[in-house]
């Protein structure tokens, strides 16, 4: 089974971002996620407790999250007042429960200046 969390370091090296932050809920408390910040985008990739991935239903925000099999994904263009990118065809700036899989796409598709218009399920 793959996990998001063990994937991340890999990404780092297939993809060279120009910066991967670590995220957290407040200063001092565990990393849940990571911003993937490419040329043109930004990339948010969040597993921890209360995203929309495995951890949903957790609300132990001070504790290291559990490995998840699914992340929540938004994405916003660097220097831009507009804030987060409506995903694939809908509204929602925020798509959650998105496969390990999925996200190295959407990663690898955001690095080359394409943002994704289909979501993963309807590809």
């Amino acid at each position: 089974m793959k996990y998001i969390q063990d994937q991340i370091e890999d990404w780092k090296k297939q993809l060279n971002p120009v910066d991967c932050i670590e995220t957290q809920m407040a200063k001092g408390w565990p990393v849940k996620g990571c911003h993937f910040v490419f040329d043109k985008y930004t990339v948010s990739v969040q597993w921890g407790a209360g995203n929309y991935c495995d951890n949903y239903d957790r609300f132990d925000y001070e504790a290291i999250p559990p490995k998840s099999t699914t992340a929540e994904l938004a994405i916003w263009e660097n220097g831009s007042d507009e804030g987060l990118l409506p995903l694939w065809e809908s509204e929602s700036p925020v798509t959650g429960h998105v496969s390990v899989d999925d996200v190295f796409k959407i990663l690898v598709s955001v690095k080359a200046n394409v943002l994704p218009t289909v979501a993963p399920e309807d590809e």
